[in-house]
């Protein structure tokens, strides 16, 4: 199949099929007589599988990781449960630091709340943002795999 039909088949765009390709997270595709890439049934089998882990929000190292799995063991099941394990850890510390900056936002609303409009903000809640700590234990840091 042409990869308008893959895509069409995976819910994905071309431009990510061909993004998953060009990183080796899908293989490469064979070329017909007139270059087009040409994708077996396998290929929409693993791209199904790739789209199922992102939406989980599994990185894209950590997929790569479990297609290497998928090729070298002849049941992988283990390595994709405790990949699920390791990702639900993950979710419960996002949600408890979510939790915690949500109980931080609304410290600073009330605290705000009671100050006055000032328009030179020296004395509104545009200062208590402004003298807010940078880095506060517990609060959300981003890391490059949340982005992966």
């Amino acid at each position: 199949m042409q990869i308008g039909e893959l895509a069409r088949l995976s819910g994905l765009s071309t431009k990510t099929i061909r993004f998953y390709e060009s990183i080796g997270l899908l293989a490469s595709a064979a070329r017909s007589e007139n270059n087009y890439r040409y994708y077996h049934i396998h290929d929409l089998d693993q791209l199904r599988f790739i789209a199922g882990a992102r939406m989980l929000g599994l990185s894209i190292a950590t997929i790569t990781r479990l297609i290497a799995a998928f090729e070298q063991e002849d049941a992988p099941c283990a390595a994709v449960q405790e990949t699920l394990n390791q990702q639900l850890i993950r979710i419960d510390q996002q949600i408890a630091e979510l939790l915690a900056l949500r109980t931080q936002i609304n410290q600073l609303r009330s605290a705000g709340a009671v100050r006055p409009i000032d328009r030179n903000r020296s004395a509104c809640v545009c200062a208590l943002i402004a003298t807010y700590p940078t880095r506060i234990p517990g609060a959300i840091s981003l890391t490059e795999e949340a982005y992966d």
